[in-house]
């Protein structure tokens, strides 16, 4: 149990934004066509965390529509196993 305290304690100080909970729907796309739907799992400043089915790529970019009706464009920075995807939202210059 320490150990996982731990972990959790040096993610969160080393993340430049801090994450939040959240439940939702979120409808993928990329050049003007639906790749996919997933479920958030969390959401900050500079990003979220998903869920999905539909294999997306590391390294590309994606417009993310929540159900909440966020819009942003986001690259997949890393996944783990095969559904789960931790996206990086480009600046609003980039979107």
């Amino acid at each position: 149990m320490t150990l996982s305290i731990f972990q959790t304690s040096l993610e969160h100080t080393r993340r430049r934004y801090v994450r939040y909970p959240v439940k939702g729907a979120v409808e993928i796309s990329h050049d003007g066509q639906r790749v996919g739907f997933g479920s958030l799992v969390d959401i900050s400043k500079g990003g979220l965390g998903l869920t999905c089915d539909t294999p997306l790529t590391v390294g590309q970019t994606y417009v993310f529509r929540t159900s909440t009706g966020i819009v942003r464009k986001g690259r997949v920075v890393h996944c783990v196993g095969l559904t789960r995807y931790g996206v990086e939202f480009k600046s609003l210059a980039e979107a």
